[in-house]
């Protein structure tokens, strides 16, 4: 979910499998290791809000929350870090 003002990303595990969900690998769930999540369309959406280049990638900071079972990213802190292939269809 996209905070209404677009600076904010919330994410909440899900219990149906469909094409708006992603995979969440055991290690992230026992905290032994991390994700990427590699959705075109969600990344096009945030770089268009914050007017990032789709020929880089972002790491954006995160708090969880696991009380509540969620991840919460502020996307207005994201922070370039590698220059990546051009995406074929992407603009």
């Amino acid at each position: 979910m996209i905070g209404d003002n677009g600076n904010t990303l919330l994410l909440s595990p899900y219990a149906k499998r469909d094409f708006k969900s992603h995979h969440v690998p055991e290690v992230v769930y026992n905290g032994s290791g991390g994700m990427e999540v590699c959705s075109i369309k969600l990344c096009m959406i945030m770089a268009k809000i914050h007017c990032w280049s789709d020929g880089f990638s972002y790491r954006i900071p995160e708090t969880i929350y696991p009380s509540q079972a969620v991840v919460l990213f502020d996307l207005k802190r994201a922070e370039l870090i590698s220059k990546t292939v051009h995406i074929k269809g992407a603009q």
